[in-house]
């Protein structure tokens, strides 16, 4: 079974689907530990890009140079979310989150606010944490990295209560 976000649980029904899962998991994990460097250099570009208008005011040469630094942190964005998994990884997670802030807004709420407040917090969730993740891609990192190692464990656990634990070759 596969998972849809990153707080279920792996549910295993025999030793070769979570030997394959746990392979699979630490490939992508290697993957994704590879392209912390490029995480790193885009969260820099991204925030040089946050303090440069005020550091070189509204001069033409302070455009243009934030204008290099905005488009060499989009690149970056898009190497890191490509070495790391991408956003494909962990919408169905951020999907979840956003779904427990608009039920969080729909309980709390007494009725006839509630819909709109259910409404205006699932929105919020399902357009704000994209763009967030966006711009910060190291929370992308490490909702991956997380997620890679909790399959690894959970695999492992699996595996560890099944007598001939099966090899890759078998």
């Amino acid at each position: 079974m596969a998972k849809k976000n990153v707080e279920e649980k792996m549910v295993f029904n025999d030793a070769r689907y979570a030997m394959d899962i746990k392979n699979n998991a630490e490939e992508a994990l290697a993957k994704c530990q590879s392209g912390f460097k490029s995480v790193l250099i885009a969260q820099g570009l991204w925030l040089c890009c946050q303090f440069l208008p005020g550091l070189l005011g509204n001069s033409d040469l302070g455009g243009v140079i934030f204008l290099v630094f905005f488009v060499a942190a989009i690149i970056m964005t898009c190497i890191a979310f490509t070495k790391c998994g991408g956003m494909k990884r962990i919408m169905g997670s951020l999907f979840g989150f956003s779904k427990k802030i608009a039920k969080f807004g729909w309980f709390i709420t007494p009725f006839p606010i509630d819909i709109a407040t259910g409404l205006v917090c699932m929105m919020v969730g399902c357009i704000g944490l994209p763009i967030l993740c966006f711009f910060y891609p190291i929370i992308t990192y490490l909702i991956n990295t997380s997620s890679l190692k909790k399959e690894i464990k959970e695999a492992d656990e699996y595996l560890k209560y099944c007598d001939p634990v099966p090899t890759a070759e078998e």
